[in-house]
């Protein structure tokens, strides 16, 4: 992703301005994840598209799950420069003159268009930056291809948003960033939160100053929010091509979301499709981007590529683009022809818009789904506001999907549940740039989770749960999130495999020194029945020159993986998962199995050996030839050793790595069976 010096106008123009104190900055529209305040913006207008300035509080209704709502605040919000009049009534602890908005963010995403489609929406954004703005208008370019492309980073300048315009079609189909981009979120990470430590990426920039990622960075910390803004689509991107493979789009639009939700203030996707016609568990992503969405101040401006006859502007109730645009406080654009009326529309809602708040009469944050409705008692207008979100306290770095909510809420309601057993193993191996690879391997046992009889069909079981991993700083604060979905159908014939076999799940986590607690949950959708397991980390600092030694793991289990993203856990087209307390085989030419994996640094390595322990006395040693280092400087070794002649029993399996300056050690346990 490309930092260019434009999109510090981005930032300036949303820090405080003199003469204005902290308290008089705009509150960010959005619904709070800590889930004790909802605020929510959202436009108004009579039946010939002008908006209504004289709204009144008592004129609005607002509904949870079909609840009333006490408002707390509510005001009018306006671009007008200088504007200190008060349009309608303000109650609460916000009352008092209207804001004045300092800036307006609008991002256009472009969604795979046609030659003739693309043209169109590229002429009407052409002309639309062109045009006069209100005070403070910053607009990005982006793409979807495989993912989200930056065309152009945040801008106020007419010629350089033009020229990123007139990229679009020719630009090139993405190739994979996997490697750029995790690079790329250890440096804004250390840049964020660890000042100190100097970037060896080339044309970094200078340290960013330090903020607290629970509250954000400093309202004048400009280069904070810019390199915050960028690290939460990043991580986004990375945890959700891992978790929602194949769903390019919505992952895209996720992770969007997750990067504008840095910024303070109301932002504007306008979302340039051909449709988003997503059936079954697709239209799950659609909720997700719905709530996070909501939940962090983004509005999506649908215009629709494939000219559908509906009344423009009127967020009809079609699928897909329509539900997007309708339930985050935006709208739709139908048909190239209104492609420029809606540009204007966008910026109009952005400029000026009416601010509530109130704290939901709902203390059940089980992770469920609100509807959020809006009411105003006043006939013939037409309400734009935000119409739901997850009830989920728990805040995450990257975006709760539908089937992390519950899972989540569980951590509230029962953070010690054992209903279904599970296994934990969080294993750390040396990446090249210097952080940690922590790989979080689980188990549990297929039979845990409920099975049910699918509806209609009697010889069929089905099954629903989700594993989650967490990854906890020394503040609690959650740094990493990941998860699966399973939903398994059985039939009557496979019931017997049920009860002996188990569900494996991976994840991995990038982290830098300190102490970690990693924590993998388990929820049957079925039931509402939970497991967890939890495991603590101390990862050490090191020098580049120094020896580094990643766990040992004895291997449970491997499978072929001969293509995929980098892994810890894999070795010449083979992922190799660890044994989780299962006793190790004594079958005849059947080995131990081992992995582990070094960065030998500035000094030669001498010798690697293995012993084994039994009782604290050794009962077999054996020397491990070592490969070369791989282009990464790595070292990985996978090895065995022959246990026939041993009698059953817990044994220690002990690895020596020795150079010039030392030795180190690594152990691990297990339990040979009969």
């Amino acid at each position: 992703m490309s930092r260019t010096a434009p999109f510090l106008a981005l930032l300036l123009a949303l820090a405080p301005q003199p003469g204005r104190t902290a308290q008089d900055q705009e509150k960010p529209a959005r619904i709070a994840p800590t889930g004790t305040e909802v605020v929510l913006d959202f436009v108004v207008r009579d039946p010939k598209g002008r908006l209504i300035l004289d709204l009144q509080a008592e004129e609005v209704a607002v509904y949870e799950d079909g609840v009333l709502q006490e408002i707390e605040a509510f005001r009018l919000r306006t671009a007008s420069a200088g504007d200190e009049e008060t349009h309608g009534a303000s109650t609460g602890p916000s009352a008092g003159p209207v804001d004045v908005e300092q800036g307006a963010v609008v991002a256009l995403v472009f969604d795979q268009l046609g030659p003739e489609t693309g043209r169109a929406a590229i002429g009407a954004a052409r002309k639309w930056v062109a045009r006069p703005s209100i005070a403070g208008r910053q607009v990005a370019v982006f793409r979807i291809d495989q993912g989200l492309e930056v065309l152009q980073d945040f801008t106020d300048d007419e010629v350089t948003l033009r020229d990123a315009l007139d990229g679009v079609l020719a630009a090139q189909p993405a190739s994979s960033r996997f490697e750029y981009d995790r690079e790329r979120v250890r440096v804004l990470r250390d840049q964020l939160f660890q000042p100190e430590v100097s970037s060896t990426m080339p044309g970094a920039p200078a340290p960013f100053q330090s903020f607290d990622p629970a509250t954000g960075p400093g309202e004048q910390d400009v280069e904070s929010r810019l390199g915050a803004m960028e690290l939460a689509m990043l991580q986004a991107t990375e945890a959700l091509e891992r978790d929602q493979q194949g769903l390019a789009t919505t992952n895209a639009l996720l992770a969007l979301v997750n990067g504008l939700g840095a910024l303070p203030g109301r932002k504007a996707v306008v979302f340039f499709s051909y449709g988003l016609m997503l059936p079954g568990r697709d239209l799950e992503a659609l909720r997700t981007i719905v709530s996070e969405a909501n939940r962090k101040g983004v509005s999506f401006y649908a215009a629709d590529g494939a000219g559908r006859k509906d009344d423009m502007l009127r967020r009809a109730t079609a699928p897909g683009l329509g539900k997007l645009a309708r339930d985050t406080g935006g709208a739709l654009i139908s048909g190239t022809g209104e492609f420029s009326a809606g540009l204007r529309r966008v910026e109009e809602d952005l400029g000026t818009h009416y601010v509530l708040s109130y704290t939901p009469a709902s203390e059940a944050w089980d992770g469920g789904y609100r509807r959020v409705e809006l009411e105003v008692h006043r006939d013939g207008l037409d309400v734009q506001g935000r119409r739901g979100y997850f009830a989920v306290r728990t805040p995450a770095p990257t975006p709760i999907l539908e089937h992390e909510a519950p899972v989540l809420a569980g951590l509230w309601q029962a953070p010690g549940a054992t209903e279904i057993p599970l296994r934990l193993r969080a294993l750390q191996f040396p990446d090249a740039s210097g952080d940690t690879t922590v790989a979080i391997v689980a188990d549990l046992p297929i039979g845990g989770p409920t099975l049910r009889v699918a509806e209609g069909d009697e010889s069929t079981w089905t099954q629903d749960f989700t594993v989650l991993a967490l990854v906890r700083n020394e503040e609690a604060r959650i740094v990493h999130k990941s998860s699966r979905r399973y939903v398994l159908s059985w039939g009557q014939e496979s019931l017997d495999e049920v009860e002996v076999r188990r569900v494996l799940f991976e994840r991995e986590a990038l982290l830098p020194p300190g102490r970690y607690t990693i924590e993998v949950l388990v929820r049957d959708a079925q039931s509402g029945g939970m497991g967890a397991d939890r495991a603590s980390l101390v990862l050490q600092p090191t020098e580049d020159d120094d020896l580094r030694v990643s766990s040992l793991m004895v291997v449970g289990y491997a499978e072929p993986r001969p293509s995929g993203n980098p892994s810890p856990l894999l070795h010449e087209g083979v992922l190799y998962y660890p044994n989780l307390g299962d006793p190790v085989s004594r079958n005849e030419g059947q080995p131990l199995a081992f992995l582990f994996t070094l960065r030998p640094g500035a000094r030669a390595l001498a010798a690697a050996t293995v012993e084994l322990l039994r009782d604290d006395r050794s009962v077999l040693q054996s020397s491990i030839a070592l490969p070369a280092p791989d282009s990464s400087g790595q070292m990985r070794v996978v090895s065995g050793l022959q246990l026939e002649k041993l009698e059953a029993g817990p044994y220690v399996l002990r690895l020596y790595v020795n150079n010039a300056h030392g030795f180190q050690t690594r152990s691990t346990s297990f339990t040979l069976g009969r």
